[in-house]
């Protein structure tokens, strides 16, 4: 169950995330949580076993993109 304080103390946002499907039941934890007028945007966390070589990672923001690869930025 997601409960999330809209107005601390009195009013709350309970979503049971167990029935929609699109919600893994292996997930770890929540990540981030935005919330519009239209929409509930849930970011899900699993922890994984890298398996890879090489890496690539990106960081997105509004202005900017910045990516390590290799170890280099």
């Amino acid at each position: 169950m997601l409960k999330i304080s809209i107005e601390p103390g009195r009013r709350y946002l309970e979503i049971d995330l167990t029935k929609h499907h699109w919600v893994p039941g292996d997930f770890d934890r929540l990540g981030g949580l935005i919330l519009t007028e239209k929409e509930l945007i849930v970011a899900l966390k699993k922890g994984v076993e890298p398996k890879a070589d090489r890496w690539a990672s990106f960081d997105v923001n509004l202005t900017n993109v910045t990516a390590l690869i290799n170890g280099r930025v």
